[in-house]
């Protein structure tokens, strides 16, 4: 739930809006892992300015990614990205790992550093590839490419979300995404 709580935000500032009234517009949550839809209470993180001071955290890396996504929740995204990149360099085996890759790419994304978000994107494939993050990644590399015009690169990463992983989150998204294409 905190997944797509935070993964609807971020689709909302990406396209220009406000994460907030994005929350409050939808008022329910999809959990992706149940593939069910489940009326929730809307908690609004308002956006704080960030910090200059990038510190390095000290923990465990299950501490250090918390950490990372309470930073990413609340609209620090250079914090998010210090603490996301120290779990990849300090933890690559870790079982947060493929994660905070994850998360790096939707906040790179964010920010609109396609070239950033691109190249985690496809660390998730290359470092990851048995990790149940691949199918977002494969889906965002393909609207990635989409936003850059890049149609034939952006489709091929749709269809393969949608024949490689049928039935999820991701492969729905990416056979919503086709039938848009189709139509222009």
């Amino acid at each position: 739930t905190m997944y797509s709580d935070v993964d609807q935000r971020l689709q909302a500032m990406e396209g220009g809006g406000d994460p907030a009234s994005a929350n409050q517009e939808m008022g329910v949550v999809q959990d992706t892992a149940a593939g069910d839809v489940r009326g929730q209470e809307v908690v609004n993180y308002p956006a704080q300015p960030e910090s200059t001071a990038v510190v390095k955290t000290k923990g465990n890396e299950k501490q250090i990614y918390q950490e990372g996504y309470d930073q990413l929740r609340n609209g620090h995204y250079s914090q998010a990205i210090v603490l996301f990149n120290q779990i990849v360099v300090d933890y690559p085996e870790g079982e947060y790992a493929d994660n905070a890759q994850y998360w790096l790419g939707e906040t790179y994304k964010v920010n609109r550093n396609n070239k950033a978000a691109r190249d985690a994107f496809q660390k998730i494939l290359s470092n990851y590839p048995d990790s149940p993050k691949v199918p977002d990644a494969m889906l965002k590399l393909g609207y990635l490419e989409l936003e850059q015009n890049n149609i034939a690169l952006g489709r091929k990463y749709l269809v393969d979300v949608s024949t490689r992983y049928p039935g999820t989150t991701a492969a729905n998204l990416a056979d919503e995404r086709l039938k848009l294409l189709d139509k222009k």
